[in-house]
C-alpha cells in the first residue's frame, strides 16, 4: 500500500457529510448507500491506476521474477493469465529472531477479480517451494502458484480435476521438494462418496481413494496423474473421516497428511510412484480422539484442532514434532505438552519432550530488561503453537489482546512469542502490523518453513 502511493478505504468523513442534516431514518440510510458506493468506486480507481504503474515498473526490471503458466485455454483461461503477470513479489526481508522475516506478492488489481484475494490462501510449502491456493474451485482452488525462491520462479498450475462423487482429504495441497532444488510434486487424496438418500453423498464406507499427483520433472510432469489407492483403515470409520489439518515432508521421499486428532497418514512418494502404499501413525495416546470422539471434536467443537495443536518434521527431515495445549484440571489451566518422533531406523514410541502450565510461563530476564512489563502482553491463553523446525526446545505461540470493541471493527493486538520449552521461558517476542494480517478476530495461518533459508538476505530492520 506504501509503494502504491495511497491510503486504505476511509470513507467516513466523505460518508458523514453525505449524511449531515438528514433526520429522515430512510432517506439517512439511502443517503449513506449513495456516499458508500462512490467513494469505493473512487477508491478502486485510484488504486488501479498505481497498480498498473506499478505493473509496467516491474516488467521493465531486468531482475523480475520468472513467470510459466500451465493452464489449459478455457472459460477463465485469458483472466487467470492476466492474474499471474499482474503478481510479483517484493524484495524479501530475511530476519534472525526476534525479527520475523517476510516475502510479500503484490497483485495487480486492475487484473485481480474482487473475490480474488478472499479465496487465496499458503496451500503448503517445503524447503525453497511455496505454493499458494487461488480463487474458489472445486475441488479446492481453481489454480494453484508455486514459488520457487532458489529460482525465483512463479508457475500456474491449474487446479484439480473435479470429479462427482470425490472429495479432498483436507484443504489445501501436499508438497515435497526433491533431487535438485527445482524439482518438486504437489499431491492430494480425494475420497471416494458413494450416492445416498435423495441424491446426497454419505459418508464413504470404504478405504478407496484417488491419489492426484503433480511433478514437475519427469516423463509425466507438468499434468495431474490420478492413482487409486487404498488408504488404511483407520483413517474411515463408520463414525469418523480422516481430515487432514495439516501436511509437511518427511525425510525427503514421505508426504504426510496429519489428523490432528487421530494421526498421521504418511507415503514415500518416490519409492512408491507407481504403487503408492500408504501407513498409519496414531497421536500419542494421551492425544488421540476415539473415533465418536473426533467427529465430536471436528463439527460440534467451539475451536478448530489447528488452535490448538500442530505437527511437522524437524531434524533435517528425522524428527516428526507435535506440540498440543490442552486443558489443565481448573478451568483457566492450560497445559502445553510436546512429544517427538524419531524416524531412524524406524519409527518408534512417541515420546513427550516437555510439560508444563501455560501459568508457569514467564518472559526471561533479558527480554524483559528490552522491553518493560507493562509493554509486555499478559502470557494466557495462547493458541496456534508452532514448534520450530531447527530448534528442538523452541514453540512458537500466538497472542491476541483485545483493546476495544467498536460496533463495526474491534481493535486487536496480536503477537507471536518465541517460548524455550525446557526453560518455560518467552525469550522473544514480534507484534504483527496491523495491516499485514486478516482483520481481527480472524487469526494468520501460521506453518514452520525453512523458506528463508533460500531468500537473499537483507538487514532486519533495528526498529
Amino acid at each position: 500500500m506504501k509503494e502504491r502511493g495511497f491510503s486504505h478505504l476511509d470513507g467516513d468523513a466523505a460518508i458523514s457529510a453525505a449524511c449531515a442534516g438528514i433526520t429522515d431514518w430512510e432517506e439517512k440510510k439511502a443517503a449513506e448507500e449513495r456516499a458508500i458506493e462512490a467513494e469505493s468506486l473512487r477508491y478502486r480507481a485510484e488504486r488501479d491506476a498505481a497498480a498498473e504503474a506499478i505493473v509496467r515498473r516491474r516488467k521493465a526490471a531486468a531482475d523480475g521474477v520468472t513467470k510459466m503458466s500451465f493452464l489449459s485455454p478455457g472459460d477463465l483461461y485469458e483472466r487467470d493469465r492476466d492474474i499471474l503477470e499482474g503478481i510479483d513479489p517484493d524484495p524479501p526481508v530475511v530476519a534472525d529472531v526476534p525479527c520475523v522475516s517476510s516475502l510479500v506478492f503484490r497483485l495487480s488489481s486492475a487484473r485481480t477479480p474482487a473475490d480474488f484475494e478472499q479465496a487465496t490462501t499458503v496451500a503448503g510449502a517445503d524447503h525453497n517451494v511455496v505454493v499458494v491456493g487461488a480463487g474458489h474451485g472445486l475441488p479446492g482452488h481453481r489454480f494453484y502458484l508455486v514459488y520457487d525462491a532458489w529460482a525465483n520462479s512463479l508457475s500456474a498450475i491449474p487446479g484439480l480435476p473435479s470429479p462427482f462423487g470425490a472429495g479432498p482429504i483436507g484443504y489445501g495441497v501436499a508438497v515435497l521438494r526433491h533431487a535438485s532444488p527445482g524439482d518438486y510434486v504437489l499431491a492430494n487424496i480425494l475420497l471416494s462418496y458413494t450416492g445416498g438418500d435423495g441424491g446426497y453423498l454419505r459418508f464413504p464406507t470404504a478405504n478407496d481413494a484417488d491419489l492426484w499427483t503433480w511433478w514437475s520433472s519427469g516423463p509425466s510432469a507438468r499434468r495431474w496423474i490420478r492413482k487409486p489407492v487404498i488408504l488404511p483403515p483407520e483413517t474411515c470409520t463408520a463414525t469418523y473421516i480422516f481430515h487432514a489439518d495439516t501436511t509437511f515432508s518427511m525425510g525427503g521421499n514421505t508426504l504426510c497428511w496429519a489428523d490432528l486428532l487421530i494421526g498421521i497418514v504418511a507415503c514415500d512418494m518416490l519409492a512408491a510412484a507407481d504403487e503408492p502404499a500408504f501407513r498409519f501413525i496414531p497421536l500419542p495416546e494421551a492425544c488421540s480422539s476415539k473415533p465418536t470422539e473426533a467427529r465430536h471434536h471436528r463439527y460440534g467443537g467451539a475451536r478448530l484442532p489447528e488452535e490448538r495443536r500442530s505437527m511437522c518434521c524437524g531434524g533435517d527431515g528425522g524428527v516428526i514434532w507435535f506440540v498440543s495445549i490442552d486443558d489443565g484440571e481448573h478451568p483457566n489451566d492450560l497445559t502445553l505438552t510436546t512429544w517427538s518422533l524419531t524416524m531412524a531406523p524406524e519409527l518408534k514410541q512417541w515420546k513427550q519432550e516437555a510439560a508444563f502450565s501455560i501459568g508457569d510461563l514467564v518472559y526471561s530476564d533479558e527480554l524483559i530488561k528490552k522491553t518493560p512489563p507493562p509493554q509486555l502482553p499478559p502470557l494466557k491463553a495462547p493458541t496456534w503453537p508452532v514448534h520450530s523446525i531447527v530448534d528442538d526446545d523452541v514453540v512458537f505461540l500466538y497472542l491476541a489482546e483485545v483493546k476495544s470493541i467498536h460496533p463495526t471493527s474491534i481493535n486487536m493486538e496480536r503477537y507471536m512469542v518465541s517460548v524455550n520449552v525446557r526453560r518455560r521461558e518467552v525469550f522473544a517476542i514480534f507484534e504483527y502490523p496491523s495491516d499485514g494480517l486478516p482483520p481481527p478476530p480472524f487469526p494468520p495461518r501460521i506453518m514452520p518453513s525453512n523458506l528463508s533459508c533460500y531468500l537473499n538476505k537483507t538487514l532486519c530492520p533495528t526498529t
